[in-house]
C-alpha cells in the first residue's frame, strides 16, 4: 500500500498518541534526565531483540567502531531509531526518540519538556528502564 507523506505523518501522530495513552508513563525530574532517556532507549532496543544493547549503549560514545556495530545490530534486528524535533507548539509533544521494529512504531521516548513545577522536567514514554 502506497501512502502519501501526509498520510504517513498522520499515521505516526496516531501511533505516538496510542502508545502514550496505553502506557501512562510520565516521569518528572529535577535533575539531569538524559541518563533516564538512555536507559529507556536501551530497554526498548533490548525488547526489540538488539543483541548486547546494554553494552553497546554504554559504549556508544567511545569510538566510531561502536557506531558501526550498533548500526549492524539494529539492522539485524529490523530496528530503526530516529530522533525528531518539532518546533510548532502543537507538535512539540511528539519531539523525541522513535524506535521502529519492522517498519512499525514500537517505542517512543519524548524529549524533556518543562513541568508545571518550576525547575522540573517531564519525559513521556511507553517503555520503562
Amino acid at each position: 500500500m502506497d501512502m502519501t507523506l501526509e498520510e504517513m505523518e498522520q499515521q505516526d501522530i496516531q501511533a505516538v498518541h496510542r502508545l502514550l495513552d496505553e502506557s501512562h508513563n510520565k516521569v518528572c525530574f529535577d535533575v539531569e534526565v538524559h541518563p533516564y532517556m538512555q536507559q529507556c532507549l536501551t530497554a526498548a532496543l533490548t525488547k526489540c531483540g538488539v543483541k548486547s544493547a546494554e553494552v553497546l549503549m554504554k559504549n556508544v560514545n567511545e569510538s566510531p567502531m561502536y557506531a558501526k556495530l550498533i548500526d549492524k545490530r539494529l539492522s539485524e534486528a529490523g530496528v530503526k531509531v530516529e530522533r525528531r524535533a518539532y518546533d510548532r507548539d502543537d507538535d512539540s509533544e511528539r519531539s523525541g526518540i522513535y524506535v521502529y521494529k519492522n517498519y512499525e512504531l514500537a517505542y517512543f521516548i519524548s524529549f524533556p519538556t518543562p513541568s508545571m513545577i518550576a525547575g522540573y522536567w517531564n519525559v513521556r514514554s511507553n517503555i520503562s528502564p
